[in-house]
């Protein structure tokens, strides 16, 4: 066998937070990602009904907002901390030290995407009211 059988590229997507680095194969049945944030931008406030996620800070420093069942909470996110996002979880990411979050997930579908609002950049002295 060769190896080079094995290899392929990554897909890359700009946004406009940063970019996201696919590494899953294009059909597989599961999605894995590097998210790659610019120093202050933020996603957007979004959920799926199908995807299950789960991620590992690799490097920078965010603030995370989850809403659930119309409660807000606010998770201050550095290198080594690991979460799970469960399908319907609100969640929204502010970068405020330029870094990068692997995410692997359950199939990522275009279609599976409810935005509240967009992404982009955000104010230095955005809400402070983080749990550590």
């Amino acid at each position: 066998m060769i190896i080079s059988n094995y290899k392929y590229p990554p897909r890359i997507k700009e946004k406009t937070w940063g970019r996201e680095i696919i590494f899953s194969p294009v059909n597989a049945e599961y999605t894995g990602k590097i998210l790659e944030f610019k120093e202050w931008f933020c996603s957007s406030n979004h959920f799926h009904l199908l995807k299950s996620e789960d991620w590992r800070i690799l490097s920078g420093v965010f603030d995370i907002k989850f809403t659930e069942n119309g409660v807000e909470t606010r998770v201050r996110a550095t290198q080594g901390d690991c979460f799970h996002i469960w399908p319907g979880l609100v969640h929204k990411v502010f970068c405020l030290e330029a870094g990068s979050i692997m995410e692997v997930s359950t199939k990522d579908y275009d279609s599976d995407n409810y935005r509240l609002d967009k992404s982009g950049s955000f104010s230095h002295h955005h809400d402070s009211n983080i749990s550590k």
